[in-house]
């Protein structure tokens, strides 16, 4: 979405959480349109999963053909023979089909096993510079990821990992540790945030929601990151629209 005022204050990528879509209606679609209202471009990304399911196997055998007759009177035991020859050559060209495709599926993904799988934070990584390189085109160089819910973990990771001479905001979004056992630990990113801007939004409708809010408190002022500010986001469950309008003001406030 462009900017919807004539003078743009810049970017915005979104980086959507898991089991999310780029214009998820809960945060991630209020934020693209609220942000463009207020003056910024946004580009919302579509994160690739970071474990697929595998690709089912084939288990449908062809169905052999069937024989009608012409409606002529025959002799029924020549029938019976001239069916069961041609049931039985029906039959191996099916296994033969069969064997063969078996054959191409295994091949397939003999080949798809012996290459290497792309790390997902270079899948990231390549995603996410083709978005800023699409923003700079349209001359937005002032740029911040806003990183919600898992999103905002991945986020964090490339930019403590992969884009170090780049001066690029962060805002993490009720951030949430992905579920995938590979995942950067976000506890392991934030000290890497040294040299960046970073907003902490964290929504206080759990006990587990501000003690790990706490914790990453405690470990940016352990890491004394003087750009690391942590918000709490007051809940209202029975005014969810208000909420979001709020939400996306402090987002580009900040």
């Amino acid at each position: 979405m462009p900017s919807g005022i004539t003078e743009s204050y810049g970017g915005i990528i979104l980086f959507h959480g898991s089991m999310a879509t780029p214009d998820w209606p809960d945060i991630i679609r209020p934020l693209r349109l609220s942000l463009s209202d207020q003056g910024w471009a946004t580009l919302s990304v579509a994160l690739p999963d970071p474990n697929p399911a595998p690709v089912p196997e084939r288990n449908m055998q062809p169905s052999a053909p069937s024989n009608s007759g012409d409606g002529t009177d025959t002799d029924p035991a020549a029938d019976a023979e001239l069916t069961d020859a041609t049931e039985t050559e029906a039959s191996e060209a099916a296994m033969t089909e069969s064997a063969m495709q078996d054959e191409t599926m295994a091949n397939s993904m003999a080949k798809e096993e012996s290459t290497p799988k792309e790390p997902y934070i270079d899948q990231l990584t390549r995603i996410a510079i083709a978005a800023s390189t699409q923003l700079t085109d349209r001359e937005q160089n002032r740029q911040i990821i806003i990183g919600v819910g898992t999103g905002a973990v991945w986020a964090a990771a490339y930019i403590a990992y992969a884009q170090d001479d780049q001066n690029i905001r962060l805002l993490m979004i009720d951030p949430r540790q992905p579920e995938d056992p590979e995942a950067p630990q976000l506890s392991e990113l934030i000290p890497l945030l040294d040299s960046e801007t970073v907003l902490d939004l964290y929504f206080e409708n759990s006990e587990l929601s501000k003690a790990q809010a706490r914790q990453r408190l405690r470990l940016s002022k352990r890491s004394k990151l003087p750009d690391y500010r942590q918000i709490k986001i007051n809940q209202r469950p029975d005014d969810s629209k208000r909420e979001q309008q709020w939400l996306a003001k402090k987002s580009a406030a900040s």
